[in-house]
């Protein structure tokens, strides 16, 4: 997928350039290779790289999907009126076409921009038209040209009321929060056009609703995992042996739930270190040890991996911090039953914040 648009799509949260901006998150979800041709002060009409300057520098016959995000500068510092715009849209999706006659096109409308004291999408701008207005010619310019479009202002993420958490800069740009819910659907929105020629599309009669609706994915159920506790000495190493397949097992479940392309090329979900049965206390205790540190690994490449894809805790999303194994020392099997019970409760307890995070974003 390609993607054109301006600092919304290029990751702008109001005070700095995010890692994963939208497109990229997009590509996450879905599977793909991403390039995002975004730049910030960008327009359909008028100024530096406006939409149909960047439509002649790229080519569109590589791709096969192309989402297209541009709108609120264009309001906000508008070039002409709306007729205008009409045209310079039209120009740019008539070039995106003769490229590539079978691309799949979403120009995704732009969200509510709250700049300049404008508190209403029937303002009017400089130029005599409504942030409403530009929203209906680029659905009439869709139609036209066969695209499928995503309109936000009959469920919007963003409004008035909200602006102030939705928005990093409470104007106009999304906060990273705001980009992951508006990844997540347009995801979606892409995926239900991908089995449509462009020829067949139909313009919704909800604008809400993506052109060729599917069903949607139901909630994701948070996983939980509980490991057994060690009380008998006699089944000492057969309940390590037991918790440490449980613990792979459930990672396994975690990634499954995640995109493939967030996945490590390989997972061996196996334990690293084979059962040393009825052997010496010395070689059941090397095992004991090598084997919880082994699963912390396990758990920290998730938690690596998790962060790298911002699966994290929703509420701030920080990094999640790593998990650190710490086998017990003591000789005497108290020791050693309490040491490890320790450690099974915080890979419970980490396991278990993991699969809260990754149920969020897969919902």
């Amino acid at each position: 997928m390609i993607c054109l648009g301006d600092s919304i799509m290029q990751g702008w949260d109001g005070h700095k350039t995010v890692a994963t901006p939208i497109p990229q998150m997009i590509g996450q979800i879905n599977g793909w290779q991403v390039d995002n041709k975004a730049i910030g002060g960008t327009k359909f009409l008028g100024g530096d790289n406006p939409f149909t300057q960047m439509v002649e520098k790229n080519h569109f016959e590589n791709y096969d999907y192309v989402l297209i995000g541009y709108g609120v500068n264009d309001f906000s510092y508008p070039s002409g009126i709306i007729d205008d715009e009409k045209r310079a849209i039209n120009q740019g999706l008539q070039g995106i076409r003769a490229a590539n006659p079978t691309i799949k096109i979403l120009v995704e409308l732009p969200t509510q921009d709250f700049r300049n004291g404008v508190l209403s999408l029937t303002a009017k701008n400089g130029r005599g038209w409504s942030q409403d207005d530009l929203c209906d010619a680029i659905i009439e310019v869709a139609g036209t040209d066969n695209c499928a479009y995503y309109d936000w202002r009959p469920a919007p993420l963003i409004t008035n009321l909200n602006r102030t958490t939705t928005l990093g800069d409470s104007e106009v740009h999304p906060t990273f929060a705001t980009m992951q819910s508006m990844a997540k659907i347009l995801a979606d929105a892409l995926t239900k056009v991908s089995d449509v020629s462009p020829s067949k599309l139909e313009s919704p009669s909800d604008p809400s609703t993506p052109l060729n609706p599917g069903n949607k994915p139901s909630k994701s159920v948070v996983k939980k995992i509980a490991l057994q506790q060690l009380n008998d000495i006699s089944l000492f190493s057969e309940s390590v042996a037991v918790n440490a397949a449980t613990v792979l097992t459930f990672i396994k479940s975690l990634y499954d739930q995640l995109p493939p392309f967030f996945r490590p090329k390989t997972f061996d979900a196996k334990p690293a270190y084979t059962y040393p049965g009825n052997s010496s206390d010395r070689l059941r205790r090397q095992y004991m040890i090598k084997e919880l540190l082994s699963l912390g690994s396990a758990i920290n490449q998730l938690i690596s991996v998790c962060n790298e894809y911002h699966v994290v805790n929703p509420e701030g999303f920080k990094p999640t911090s790593m998990i650190s194994m710490d086998p017990p020392r003591g000789l005497t099997f108290d020791d050693v039953k309490d040491g490890l019970n320790r450690e099974y409760q915080k890979i419970e307890n980490k396991l278990n914040e993991m699969s809260e995070y990754i149920a969020n974003f897969a919902s």
